[in-house]
């Protein structure tokens, strides 16, 4: 059990575990002016809980109902993002679906104002013998081509997507996205620290052409900083960026 201040995770059935560079993503989109997201393998159900608490003050200030729903193909997954839901203080604005992106795209006639991912990004590694991690892992059972067809289909006309890859993985998702009428609007580039190669980007898309924002995030200082003890080593920004979510701070 992995326990966030306003939300437990439960992932013991689950092959994705918690990572460092998801919780950045659930805590660093901008979801303040979405009604309705949508996110694409959500695994454990991480990321639309993090959406969830984020949207909380958004609820009282409107008092519109912000809605959540997931989709997970995998069924130990869904099964722990159901129950993750379930057990939270969440679950009236939380849905999922034991389904595709795929068979999702085409049998809903919803639009969303925001859909995230963090989808398979190994372009050609060779497989392993866990099928549940294959298929959080591999592209093959998520082609970028299949997510940027789904998300052209799924998300609204002035609505934000937000995807989570590798730094190559990115490039070629960026290129492709273009073929969709998808353009990128902010990159986000995460180190694990400053003076190490480029580890995860976040690039927010939308269906309109525009200079691109770039900007860097450090998750841990380097390793000749003072004072390395302090919240394990981690940068400012991040404690900042999570302060929210972990309870260590």
């Amino acid at each position: 059990m992995f326990k966030f201040k306003k939300f437990s995770i439960n992932q013991e059935n689950c092959a994705m575990k918690i990572c460092t560079d998801a919780c950045i993503f659930g805590a660093y989109i901008n979801v303040s002016q979405s009604k309705s997201i949508l996110d694409i393998g959500t695994g454990t159900g991480l990321l639309s809980l993090m959406i969830a608490q984020r949207t909380d003050k958004n609820i009282i200030l409107s008092k519109e109902k912000i809605k959540i729903m997931a989709i997970e193909i995998e069924k130990n997954a869904f099964l722990t993002a159901k129950q993750n839901f379930q057990q939270s203080n969440y679950k009236n604005r939380l849905s999922i679906s034991h389904t595709s992106i795929q068979d999702f795209s085409r049998t809903t006639h919803f639009t969303f104002d925001h859909i995230v991912s963090n989808p398979p990004f190994f372009l050609h590694q060779s497989k392993t013998k866990n099928n549940s991690k294959n298929l959080a892992l591999h592209s093959e059972a998520l082609s970028f081509d299949d997510l940027l067809s789904s998300i052209d289909k799924l998300l609204s006309k002035n609505g934000k997507c937000d995807i989570l890859l590798p730094d190559y993985e990115m490039n070629v998702f960026i290129k492709k996205a273009k073929n969709y009428n998808l353009f990128p609007q902010k990159k986000l580039n995460i180190y694990t620290r400053k003076e190490q190669g480029i580890f995860r980007v976040i690039t927010q898309f939308e269906k309109k052409i525009s200079e691109i924002e770039e900007d860097n995030f450090i998750i841990y200082k380097s390793k000749n900083e003072k004072n390395i003890e302090l919240n394990r080593g981690y940068t400012d920004e991040f404690v900042e960026l999570l302060k929210d979510f972990y309870i260590i701070f």
